[in-house]
């Protein structure tokens, strides 16, 4: 349908005009057999890696014609300089920590920093036997190297609470 309205810019308010006369607020593609025989096409390229080439073949056959030879060197028509306002370097804004701060004063631990020294995310940081760990590095659920290597065998990742302003929920 894209294809149709790109060859076809008057087609837009004509589907248009269907669209506000529906009384649904969504259409069931499933009964389509256009719209099953492509999602299939669709789901074998992206989910089992079917090459473009037979992609084609499949779509001739259901006599749909071929995707279109991609344009090596394409001209580009800028109507703006950017869709998006430049922020931050390379027009993007960088944000350093997008998870939650874990804490825990651990009794018993040494500081001895072995914990810290063996993970391999950089997530961990041992201050005066309190642990501190980065949510958006580690979510304790994969290698837990730091509770295996703990010499004192204090350190528990399910101690660790969440920073909350000045308050802490246990995990």
């Amino acid at each position: 349908m894209a294809r149709d309205i790109v060859e076809n810019p008057d087609l837009l308010d004509e589907l248009q005009e269907v669209a506000d006369g529906m009384q649904g607020n969504h259409i069931t593609l499933a009964t389509s057999e256009i719209f099953e025989k492509i999602y299939g096409l669709e789901l074998a390229v992206c989910e089992q890696n079917m090459p473009m080439w037979k992609y084609d073949e499949w779509l001739e056959s259901y006599g749909y014609g071929n995707v279109p030879e991609l344009e090596e060197d394409p001209e580009i028509h800028r109507i703006y300089e950017s869709d998006i306002p430049d922020i931050g370097r390379n027009g993007l804004s960088i944000i350093e920590e997008v998870g939650t701060k874990l804490t825990a004063e651990i009794e018993g631990c040494i500081s001895c920093g072995a914990c810290e020294k063996e993970c391999p995310e950089d997530a961990l940081k041992v201050e005066d036997g309190v642990i501190t760990i980065r949510s958006d590095y580690c979510n304790g659920s994969a290698c837990l190297r730091c509770e295996r290597i703990c010499p004192s065998k204090v350190f528990s990742y399910d101690k660790m609470l969440y920073i909350e302003g000045e308050d802490a929920v246990s995990l």
